[in-house]
């Protein structure tokens, strides 16, 4: 896998926001390039799967509604790594309440304080024994997929303001038409999501501080949660290039 620069958008078919989330200093470390990948909906229709097979893609995690997957099924053509889904369990909780999406400072506290459990089985199975390199996404690639990769950048040791532009640069990828096509496949939920367009720096700001306000930081967070401690300090091993013994490790085991 040739490695790509912190927030160079990927070429995966149709989608517009997949990219490569290596290349941020993490802790002493950086994090690898060509392991952890994040994207709005996955569409790799053409029949030789040549968009997705240089990325080696070994799990795709799906964190949207079983409804939002019937209306907008994955497309990854015949080069179909292990498909995982996995909700959030946003989507219920803004049916069940729509303040919830007023904006996006209120949807993503929501996400902290209400989806905590989910969001650790997320990062639990991105530690799993042969899971990477692996592919999260939602519908855009902003929110839910922005809030798991966040959590686990932050848990890796990158600093707020590099965990935040890398989750900003969803608004340089997706624009009006993007938005208005995906508004026509949530009329379902009858909730006005305009005010959730957006992807600015400060909201990523906010969710970190949130973070380390009930937890402490993003890795107690987790662990409050369900994840082991064993599985952080394996995606750590797999994620991180810290320089030393075993440095150059690529798609094994996160082990």
């Amino acid at each position: 896998m040739t490695a790509t620069q912190p927030g160079r958008r990927i070429n995966l078919g149709r989608s517009l926001n997949c990219r490569d989330v290596g290349g941020h200093a993490a802790g002493a470390g950086v994090v690898r390039h060509g392991l952890l990948f994040r994207s709005d909906l996955p569409l790799v229709d053409d029949a030789r799967g040549h968009h997705l097979e240089p990325l080696g893609l070994r799990t795709v995690i799906d964190l949207r509604e079983p409804d939002e997957r019937i209306a907008r099924p994955v497309r990854l053509a015949t080069a179909t790594p292990r498909i995982v889904s996995m909700p959030s369990g946003l989507g219920p909780l803004v049916a069940a309440d729509p303040t919830k999406a007023a904006s996006l400072t209120i949807l993503y506290r929501t996400a902290i304080l209400e989806t905590g459990p989910r969001l650790a089985e997320i990062v639990s199975e991105l530690a799993r024994p042969g899971a990477l390199p692996a592919l999260v996404h939602c519908a855009a690639g902003k929110d839910r997929t922005g809030i798991v990769v966040a959590l686990v950048l932050s848990a890796l040791g990158v600093a707020d303001e590099d965990v935040a532009r890398d989750y900003a640069l969803s608004a340089e990828n997706l624009g009006p038409e993007f938005f208005a096509a995906l508004d026509e496949t949530t009329d379902a939920l009858d909730v006005d999501l305009t005010a959730l367009r957006s992807a600015d720096d400060a909201e990523m700001v906010r969710l970190l501080a949130l973070v380390r306000e009930v937890a402490g930081d993003a890795r107690a967070y987790l662990r409050h949660h369900g994840v082991s401690e064993e599985d952080l300090n394996a995606l750590t091993r797999a994620l991180v290039d810290d320089g030393g013994e075993g440095s150059e490790q690529h798609g094994d085991d996160p082990a």
